[in-house]
């Protein structure tokens, strides 16, 4: 049985960590989805020269979820337009 796995970059996931990726790479793990989606966009560069992000919702992730992350995207980012795509997938 696997219980984390260490990566190059030094992250350890444990099973059931909600990951964030930025271009390939990992850049967070976190217990809480909403806290591996703030710690993710913190690591986006430039990120106050953004003008929109695009989220797109796998199969598992509820709507209280995506109301969470615009609320958030509202209160802290109201600059960058924000939009969800539900696409589907699962998530592996």
């Amino acid at each position: 049985m696997i219980s984390f796995l260490l990566n190059s970059n030094g992250f350890k996931c444990a099973v059931g960590d909600k990951i964030g990726t930025i271009n390939d790479e990992l850049v967070s793990s976190q217990k809480d989805a909403l806290e591996a989606f703030k710690e993710t966009l913190s690591k986006i560069e430039n990120l106050e020269d953004k003008v929109a992000l695009v989220i797109f919702k796998g199969k598992s992730a509820d709507d209280e979820l995506m109301d969470q992350i615009q609320d958030f995207m509202y209160d802290e980012y109201s600059d960058i337009e924000t939009s969800v795509i539900d696409g589907g997938e699962n998530i592996y």
